[in-house]
């Protein structure tokens, strides 16, 4: 044993240093092992079997258990190793750890026996089977102990208050009789403590807690347990009223509390006349209605630190918030009540409903309230805040301050809080497992509010497991339970089924009622649950199984890097959200179907109408057609040339006629390409005239025909970019003109009305003052300028050269644009053009290709520098460089050479901006001049000027359009072909165009193009039949009778790829005959049994009743308004709270709502949304809230239904909104309506929670396989 304060034992003599083995056997008789081990870089012999290495890592985890060498006596070395034990120093370990270690130090047989390896995957499998039966026995235990409590002599029997309103139920009274008692009662709880003993030390006796390990030296005390407690009665039974009655039962009685000084209030009517130091709040030096802080002097608003100021208060000495700081902490009698947001206001209707004279204050931050002083707040009875307050509040607490040191003295007060400067009698967290965590700001801020007593409020105090518990715990301040390690070790002894060391302690603290054990005092109706199955309509199906399909890819493809096994948990915030996105987005398509639309740079959700999804499905699968069409055409022309250059020109023929025939028979929406066709007709008369004689059937008039068909098709295709390039010519005419008609009003030297008016204000002497404005102006933004503005004569210089060169590039430009008028001409149809006309469009068209078209050269490894060091720029080229020249006079741009693009913007230049500057200083200095309207004029015309170039930038690029158009033309006409004999092999690769082939490519390209058209043939066919039948759901025509049976459909037949209909008897009926390949009875067409479709048809029933719902809506929405409808035809002021977890969901059901009359609430403002729904003169039906937003805490009884818009997957937020009806104060039955989509994941996700046998769903305890398996579809 060492001496001083802090004992410290040795317990055991673990090991002595080699040499001394002898000795140490000799004195002790001791025939120990020979084995070696090492401790700090020292050798030692073992004197005992047990693991040293075992040792080591336990001794590691206990900090109060230490391995040192023995000190010797006088005059010997250190050459023994002994295990040393300082009680009370410990308070984190493993409790399984520290199990071994008092085993082998301290003889005691009470001790538990020590720890094993941890439990099997098979024993955590079954404790995790059975963690709900282990809560639910924690509830009973609990609830057994409190029938033999002993309350404090001071609780009455029937705790009555003239000021509660409400009528308490026998299990009510019972509670708050606990409540009182828990703030009366001063108790203690007895140490559990065993003596134990240690062979090595004879004589000294320790004494150790069998519950959570701590061993002592001397008997404990008895704990103190400080006033407060955990109110856990279960949703719905009333616990606010409950907490109303403790507060009105126990008040603190402190007398009426005024400031902390004595000295009158300093107010100062002069102050404004004289020197003043004035701090305030808000940062400002005004000095109207100030007042004077009566310690530190400074000077602050009345406004700022006044607001809440009573008559009482003017007659007191005032101070300041910084001066609040100093001051001892202020005792009162109020009590704080910290709550959710959205339930907030909820307790003031119960206070207001359920007490009489409170007073109530609602405390929104210091930012938001303002400042009021801890006397102003103490005079409420009851504070108000929320969770979202105190979670910013905590950068305002005292401890916050970070005391900068400034180079200049704060001319403001740092805003604190005055929560944490005042003693409230009482602290309580509803909904308090919101910080059971203990490590958010919020939790941090609650725990600096200095009280009497604490409460925790909860409905769900144990979300996952009974250690939920210990945050709050932690938040009452039950010392020494609420640490890890001594609440494991209690929580670890339930579980094993040792409950007296957890319920000793959960009995003095914590109260629980359950709704099942006082149904008969509860007085509740009944509550009944109604599932709607409903069906998708086709339209919708047809979408959902698709987003099914990729929705499912696009899980499998995220999760691959993953385990199957992985634990949701252990995942981080982003890659959880990227993971579960594929089932968010397959849900939201079960109520409202909803696409991704481009906007710009971003992608709009939007969610569809039936209408809308007809007509998005029939675009995209028209386009998808089109796709598929043109794929099958490109592989018969790949074909084709093929065959002609392996001289098969009768083949050929036959595939380019094919090609013709397939655009006539898809000549509407689903068409074969112009320029597809254009090959096709262009390659046949080039057939006709290479092939020989008698070896096709084309003849001289067929070509004709061909030829004159080709041209058509070109100027169809052309006269679309002609028709643009008129309206651009158009426009560009009328903003010409507009130039012209402004340009008449100026004579021709333009810049005369600005050199006129700067000489006048130079001739006013006004030059300096202009001078230094335009500094003022422009010295920051154009630092370059300057040295233009130093005199008059420069600026009035610096305009005339900007003047000029507009309107000199604006003469150049025009000049381009002259050039392309002999090609613009000339853009007709074949037949009208003359040979000189089809000479310059084929000159033009070279040239500019040459230049700046051609992708294939320019895109050239080894040519690319040497073409553009060659490159003669076409005029298209000349004049765009003009063009960027000229913008870069008229509009606030630079043109950068090196990466040969525009920076900048369309905004005015500088020059432009100082002629605006001129007209604004001579009008302000009152200069009488008639160069005022030159002036204005001008600027209307370089407004022209700016437009006429915009107009000439788009014609332009239509005229480049135009010129793409042709070379689209010329290049359409191309076909495969052999490389040319005696090409160079080294630039072979290079050169070789994508339509030029080798010899020996050719057989292989003939059989991939063959296979590539059955590909596109394949899909093009289904994508048809999908389109077909898409159509005809959404003409919803007759099929007629079924072509076998000869009998009309019932309510239910089937579409094949062919367009044909069946009846189901029949299908069925054939699928026994023809299993794997169903053949069309009408056009003997074959496909597969899965690419049936299938078509519903409404019910023709006229005795079934039918609530008709306006508008179109999803299957669901409709669905859900009918339900409404129904339930208002039997009851006209039925009120419905209607849960989603979307905006946009809840959106789209609002949109119904007012549609077809029904009124709701439903705000971004949940509070106010709840108010106007619980008025009762508002006539208010339903009240539509988000599942995060309203599931919890609020009290809404004025209520009989509850609809979940989907499944929930988490079965305690689906209790949690169920319960906002089916609570205490509801005197009517309740209904919860469920809306499923059958054969959906929705089906899927009901059936998975509702058979969850584990609890997985229910504790949230979720892998990454058992997300996999909602996405089976049957």
């Amino acid at each position: 044993m060492s001496g001083g304060d802090s004992r410290t034992y040795c317990l055991r003599v673990l090991a002595v240093k080699a040499d001394d083995q002898q000795v140490y056997e000799e004195e002790n008789g001791d025939d120990g092992p020979s084995e070696f081990f090492v401790f700090r870089r020292s050798r030692f012999r073992k004197l005992f079997n047990f693991d040293y290495e075992r040792v080591v890592r336990e001794v590691a985890s206990n900090k109060d258990f230490s391995i040192r060498k023995i000190q010797p006596n006088y005059g010997e070395s250190c050459r023994r190793l002994g295990l040393y034990f300082t009680p009370g120093g410990c308070t984190h370990f493993r409790p399984e750890r520290r199990l071994n270690l008092l085993h082998l130090c301290f003889d005691a047989e009470n001790i538990l026996p020590p720890s094993t390896e941890e439990n099997s995957e098979g024993e955590r499998m079954e404790s995790y089977q059975h963690r709900k039966q282990t809560i639910a026995k924690l509830f009973q235990f609990l609830r057994e102990t409190h029938e033999f409590d002993i309350l404090h002599q001071s609780v009455p029997e029937k705790p009555e208050s003239s000021s509660l309103k409400a009528t308490l139920r026998p299990y009510q009274l019972r509670a708050v009789r606990w409540l009182l008692h828990r703030e009366l009662a001063q108790e203690t709880l007895p140490h559990n403590y065993l003596a134990v003993t240690c062979s090595e030390l004879p004589g000294v006796e320790f004494f150790l807690n069998p519950d959570y390990l701590q061993v002592t030296e001397n008997v404990p005390d008895d704990i103190p347990l400080p006033t407060g407690g955990i109110l856990a009665d279960e949703m719905g039974l009333g616990k606010t009223v409950e907490m109303l009655a403790l507060f009105l039962l126990n008040k603190r009685g402190l007398p009426n509390l005024t400031s902390a000084d004595d000295k009158s209030p300093q107010f100062d009517p002069s102050a404004r006349n004289s020197e003043v130091e004035i701090s305030c709040l808000c940062g400002s030096e005004s000095k109207r209605n100030l007042i004077k802080c009566g310690r530190c002097g400074t000077f602050q608003h009345t406004r700022c630190t006044r607001k809440y100021a009573s008559q009482q208060d003017e007659e007191s000495s005032y101070l300041c918030p910084k001066c609040w700081e100093e001051e001892p902490i202020t005792k009162s009698n109020t009590t704080i009540i910290v709550s959710p947001a959205t339930i907030r206001q909820q307790w003031g209707s119960e206070i207001a409903k359920h007490t009489e004279n409170v007073r109530v204050f609602t405390y929104d931050g210091v930012v938001t309230t303002g400042w009021i002083n801890p006397i102003e707040l103490s005079r409420f009875d009851i504070v108000l805040t929320d969770y979202n307050v105190l979670k910013k509040e905590i950068d305002f607490s005292m401890d916050r301050d970070t005391q900068l040191t400034l180079r200049r003295k704060r001319k403001y007060i740092r805003k604190s809080t005055p929560l944490n400067m005042i003693e409230w009698w009482r602290v309580l967290l509803d909904e308090a497992q919101m910080v059971e965590s203990g490590v958010t700001k919020c939790a941090q801020m609650v725990k600096e509010l200095a009280a009497i007593h604490r409460w925790a409020v909860t409905g769900t105090p144990i979300q996952k497991s009974i250690d939920d518990i210990r945050g709050l715990l932690e938040f009452i301040g039950i010392a020494p339970f609420s640490k890890h390690h001594i609440w494991q070790s209690l929580s670890a002894a339930f579980q094993a089924g040792n409950r007296k060391p957890l319920m000793d302690v959960l009995s003095k603290v914590m109260w629980r009622t359950c709704k099942a054990t006082v149904l008969e005092e509860l007085g509740i109706p009944p509550q009944t649950e109604k599932v709607h199955y409903l069906v998708m309509s086709d339209v919708q199906r047809l979408f959902y199984r698709g987003q099914h399909s990729s929705s499912s890819w696009a899980f499998e493809n995220v999760i691959r890097k993953y385990p199957a096994s992985l634990s949701l948990s252990q995942l981080d915030p982003h890659s959880l959200k990227t993971i579960l996105e594929p089932l968010r987005k397959l849900r939201q398509d079960c109520t409202v179907p909803v696409i991704f639309k481009k906007m710009e740079q971003s992608q709009v959700k939007k969610c569809l109408t039936p209408k809308e999804l007809t007509e998005h499905l029939i675009s995209k699968n028209e386009l998808e057609s089109k796709n598929h069409l043109r794929c099958m055409v490109s592989a018969i022309n790949g074909q084709a040339a093929l065959r002609i250059i392996r001289q098969e020109y009768p083949k050929a023929t036959e595939l380019y006629t094919s090609v013709l025939a397939l655009a006539e028979k898809y000549n509407e929406i689903i068409s074969v390409d112009t320029l597809l066709q254009i090959h096709a007709l262009h390659n046949l008369v080039e057939i006709y005239s290479m092939a020989p004689s008698n070896t096709t059937d084309l003849n001289a008039e067929k070509a004709l025909d061909y030829k004159s068909r080709c041209d058509k098709l070109e100027w169809k295709y052309l006269s679309i970019y002609n028709e643009q390039f008129l309206k651009a010519q158009t426009n560009f005419n009328q903003a010409q003109n507009a130039y012209l008609e402004t340009a008449t009003k100026l004579p021709k030297n333009k810049e005369v009305c600005w050199q006129s008016l700067l000489a006048t204000l130079k001739m006013n002497n006004l030059d300096v003052r202009f001078l230094d404005k335009l500094n003022e102006e422009y010295a920051l933004t154009e630092p370059n300028m300057m040295h233009n503005f130093r005199m008059i004569e420069g600026v009035s210089f610096f305009l005339i050269q900007w003047i000029d060169k507009i309107f000199l590039m604006r003469t150049e430009v025009l000049k381009h644009f002259q050039k392309f008028k002999a090609y613009v001409s000339n853009i007709k149809p074949q037949s009208e053009l003359t040979e000189e006309g089809r000479r310059i469009i084929k000159t033009f068209v070279t040239v500019t290709f040459d230049c700046h078209l051609n992708e294939l050269r320019n895109n050239s490894k080894k040519k690319k520098e040497k073409d553009k060091e060659k490159r003669n720029f076409c005029n298209l080229c000349k004049a765009k460089k003009c063009l960027d020249e000229y913008e870069c006079v008229i509009f606030n741009k630079i043109f950068d050479d090196k990466r040969e693009n525009m920076e900048g913007s369309w905004k005015p230049t500088i020059q432009e901006s100082i002629c605006r500057t001129i007209l604004r200083f001579a009008r302000a200095s009152n200069i009488d001049d008639d160069d005022f309207v030159e002036a204005n004029e001008f600027l209307k015309l370089l407004e022209c000027v700016k437009n006429e170039y915009k107009e000439l930038v788009k014609l332009w690029i239509e005229i480049e359009y135009t010129v793409k158009a042709y070379d689209e033309i010329d290049m359409c006409k191309l076909r495969l072909q052999l490389l040319e004999d005696g090409a160079d092999e080294d630039d072979e690769e290079e050169e070789k165009a994508n339509y030029q082939l080798k010899p020996a490519e050719v057989e292989f390209y003939l059989e991939e193009l063959a296979n590539d058209y059955l590909v596109a043939e394949t899909q093009f066919q289904k994508k048809l039949s999908r389109l077909n039948y898409i159509r005809h759901l959404e003409s919803n025509e007759d099929p007629g009778i079924c072509p076998i049976c000869k009998h009309e459909p019932d309510a239910k037949y089937s579409m094949l790829q062919c367009g044909h209909h069946l009846c189901m008897m029949c299908l069925i009926g054939m699928k026994e005959f023809q299993r794997n390949v169903l053949t069309c009875a009408v056009c003997r067409f074959r496909q597969k049994y899965e690419e049936v479709y299938y078509v519903t048809r409404k019910p023709n029933d006229p005795d079934l009743e039918i609530i008709e719902v306006k508008g179109q809506y999803s299957s669901k929405v409709e669905e859900i308004v009918r339900e409404i409808l129904r339930l208002k035809k039997i009851e006209s002021d039925v009120k419905i709270i209607i849960f989603s977890h979307w905006y946009a969901i809840l959106g789209v059901i609002a949109h119904a709502l007012q549609t077809n009359d029904i009124t709701f609430a439903f705000k971004q403002n949940v509070t106010q949304a709840i108010n106007l729904f619980k008025q009762p003169d508002s006539n208010i039906t339903c009240l539509l809230l988000m599942l995060s937003q309203g599931s919890k805490g609020l009290n809404l009884t004025e209520a009989t239904h509850v609809f979940l818009v989907e499944p929930i997957l988490n079965p305690g937020e689906e209790q949690q909104a169920i319960g906002r009806i089916h609570r205490i104060g509801q005197t009517r039955p309740t209904t919860v309506h469920r809306f499923i989509m059958k054969e959906t994941i929705e089906e899927t996700i009901h059936n998975t929670v509702s058979n969850d046998q584990h609890g997985k769903w229910a504790d949230n305890d979720l892998t990454i396989n058992n997300i996999r398996s909602l996405f089976s579809l049957d």
